[in-house]
Order: C-alpha cells, then sequence, then structure tokens
C-alpha cells in the first residue's frame, strides 16, 4: 500500500493553508473533526479500496480484512478520530 506517484505530494489539511497562502491574501481552515466506531470489516475495507492512495493489491486486502476481523472479534469495535475540513481562501482585488 502507498500513495499513487502520479499525483505527486499530497495536498492535506495540514499544510494546505501555507501552499495557498502563496495565492490568496487570506486562508482559513475551517476543521471538522470527529470519530467513527468501526463494527463491521466490509465498510472499512471497501472505503479503503475507494480511495486512490490506498488501493491495496487482492492479497493485501485479505490480509487487511482478517486484521480487521481479528481485532473486531477481540474488541468489539475499532474507534478511528478523522481530521476533515476545508479552506476559505480570499483574494484581495487591487485596481
Amino acid at each position: 500500500m502507498g500513495q499513487d506517484e502520479r499525483y505527486g505530494s499530497p495536498f492535506q489539511l495540514e499544510t494546505g493553508g501555507e501552499e495557498l497562502a502563496v495565492w490568496f491574501d487570506e486562508v482559513d481552515v475551517r476543521r471538522n473533526d470527529g470519530k467513527l466506531t468501526v463494527t463491521e470489516a466490509g465498510p472499512l475495507v471497501d472505503y479503503v479500496q475507494s480511495t486512490t492512495r490506498t488501493r491495496l493489491e487482492h492479497d493485501e486486502v485479505t490480509v487487511f480484512r482478517r486484521n480487521l476481523e481479528d481485532r473486531l472479534s477481540a474488541h468489539g469495535v475499532i474507534r478511528i478520530t478523522t481530521a476533515a475540513g476545508m479552506f476559505v481562501a480570499r483574494k484581495n482585488e487591487t485596481r
């Protein structure tokens, strides 16, 4: 599993403000952090497979699913914290 080289460096919530500040006069980050409680392996496997950067090969999917199922059997749930958000960028008009 790894980042797809075709996409270059990832644009991230943590560093995107600095990147946008080169082009915009004002950059605000609006965070929406949360928590997920996973009780089934299937939806999490499907989510991981739906993202370009984390696409797993067939054998990796099998191992990932087995690891999730083992953890769920042992603990009942998997808790995941999420970090999501958006940038609001403004460029001042200069005439």
